[in-house]
């Protein structure tokens, strides 16, 4: 054996004895470029399982919500139900309630009424028990008429709220309730007071980016461009030579985004 051949062999035979005894427990020694790796990993999975746990709470919370706010930031109605209101502020309805089904004042069926020739000036027909929610901006004689019954009852975005007090006749609830900084001042009368109450708390105000549809119908062309250029929305006409507004499509109340078009229809 040449010298070099002994001196590996002597080498490897001292490294043998001096050598710790063998434990079966043995830990594995992770390189130091990949040592974060024990730390992130661990930290990902929490962030995620925390984010799945509050995306459930959200869904879970707007399917049960009548009324919220898309993804976009846009107001929206759960399912089953509609917005609908006047200038910035909507409720939350049941998109099965019509628009102006009323005749001398009785609601023929659920419904949002904005048409104030049709007012509240007969006795309801206790045959016919339906809801009717009527809105008017704050500074007309009939909507000043409203408020000057209401007194301050809290906040809505920092807007002042006012209510009437709950007045009950042959059975029929009637409450108001309004915002005038934003001229709206809203009437109810139902059968019905969860329904009441459970309209008011569906308030809320819309983006900038939204608008509610004005009241047209029996107006004069020019007095409906002025009011829709003043929400922020256009107009097309169907109809040569007519006086009056007859119908108007999408109907009074309904939440848009600014910009869009009304179509009316004239006669007369």
């Amino acid at each position: 054996m040449d010298p070099i051949e002994k001196l590996v062999q002597r080498t490897l035979i001292d490294a043998a004895q001096s050598a710790p005894p063998y434990r079966r427990i043995i830990t594995p020694t992770i390189p130091r470029s990949r040592r974060w790796l024990t730390v992130a990993i661990p930290i990902g999975a929490a962030a995620v399982t925390a984010l799945t746990v509050l995306g459930l709470f959200a869904a879970l919370h707007n399917a049960d919500s009548p009324s919220g706010v898309s993804g976009s930031g846009a107001a929206s109605a759960a399912e089953g139900f509609r917005l609908v209101g006047l200038g910035s502020v909507a409720f939350s309805v049941p998109e099965t309630w019509g628009t102006d089904e009323t005749r001398c004042g009785r609601p023929l069926a659920d419904t949002v009424a904005f048409n104030s020739n049709s007012g509240f000036s007969c006795a309801p027909d206790p045959r016919l028990k339906f809801t009717a929610f009527r809105l008017e901006p704050a500074g007309s004689h009939l909507g000043g008429h409203w408020l000057s019954s209401m007194t301050h009852t809290g906040e809505l975005d920092g807007h002042q709220v006012y209510r009437s007090e709950e007045t009950v006749s042959d059975g029929m609830v009637k409450i108001g309730w309004a915002v005038p900084d934003l001229d709206v001042v809203a009437m109810i009368e139902t059968w019905n007071r969860d329904q009441v109450m459970s309209l008011m708390g569906t308030a809320q105000v819309l983006p900038q980016a939204q608008v509610c549809v004005p009241y047209v119908v029996a107006m004069s062309p020019q007095s409906a461009q002025q009011i829709l250029s003043a929400a922020g929305l256009g107009m097309e006409i169907i109809g040569d030579g007519g006086t009056y507004i007859a119908e108007m499509q999408p109907d009074a109340g309904t939440v848009v985004g600014r910009g869009s078009n009304v179509t009316v229809t004239l006669q007369g």
